[in-house]
């Protein structure tokens, strides 16, 4: 099962040069929890989220303007090729014990982002499948005997 089927392809993201107040915003304004930071090409670069900006910035109580994405953002983020199998994908980011990853095409530009709810759900997904496809062969089974 590949990458590609699992992650999400409308992914936010935001030029590295972003003020906080606008990462902020778009957070807000695109009901989401992270942002993965670009470079000019479109390669991604950091990843921020909204626990970076309470932690980092609120809870310190440092004025926004005073700070730029690239101080609060997690810098070379783990990226996932769109083309990998899930339990690679699900490999590199428990090594790395993060939650989210910006998944990209073969040319290591941005194509989506997985994150470990996306893998579990899907894993629960083939696991109802196989669960039902034992249930209908043993009922087939049984109606057979009799």
């Amino acid at each position: 099962m590949s990458v590609s089927k699992t992650c999400h392809r409308n992914v936010v993201y935001i030029d590295e040069n972003a003020g906080i107040t606008e990462v902020a915003e778009m957070m807000r304004e695109k009901h989401v929890g992270s942002i993965i930071v670009v470079d000019q090409a479109g390669k991604p670069i950091g990843i921020v989220t909204d626990r970076d900006l309470v932690v980092e910035i609120l809870a310190e109580e440092v004025p926004p303007e005073k700070v730029v994405l690239k101080d609060i953002m997690t810098p070379d983020p783990v990226v996932i090729n769109e083309n990998e199998d899930i339990a690679d994908a699900l490999e590199k980011m428990s090594q790395k014990t993060v939650r989210r990853a910006p998944v990209v095409d073969k040319d290591g530009l941005l194509s989506g982002i997985i994150s470990i709810d996306d893998i579990l759900t899907r894993l629960g997904k083939e696991i109802n499948d196989i669960t039902r496809l034992i249930n209908q062969s043993r009922i087939k089974e049984s109606e057979s005997r009799k």
